[in-house]
């Protein structure tokens, strides 16, 4: 009995989600085996499919991600496809962290115009 399944494969230095895996290599082809709670600093996506594997991200990979998002709206860099995955797979550590962001930023804003103002 497996006590997780995994959710990708490493072959190659190249991540493959399950399905696609399947398609090319044999059980026990592979160099890596990615698991659901495998902690990252950014997301992983198939190169087959282009699907997210879903993981943990660590701080640094849920900041990488809202920077990503930020900057689509900033300038629209980035792939919107590529960030619906992202917030679909990790909305809930997202969702606190932007908000923190956006207030933040709006408390810094208006701290400038105050000082601005004088």
């Amino acid at each position: 009995m497996k006590l997780y399944e995994p959710e990708g494969f490493i072959y190659n230095a190249d991540i493959y989600c399950v399905d696609c895996f399947k398609k090319h290599f044999k059980e026990g082809e592979e160099e890596g085996i990615i698991f659901p709670d495998a902690e990252v600093d950014s997301p992983m996506h198939c190169i087959e499919c282009e699907e997210v594997i879903p993981t943990d991200l660590t701080n640094e990979g849920i900041n990488y991600v809202i920077e990503k998002i930020i900057d689509f709206f900033a300038d629209s860099r980035g792939r919107p496809k590529t960030l619906i995955q992202w917030l679909n797979t990790w909305q809930e550590e997202i969702e606190g962290e932007i908000i923190s962001f956006i207030y933040d930023s709006l408390n810094n804003a208006a701290k400038r115009d105050d000082v601005n103002d004088r």
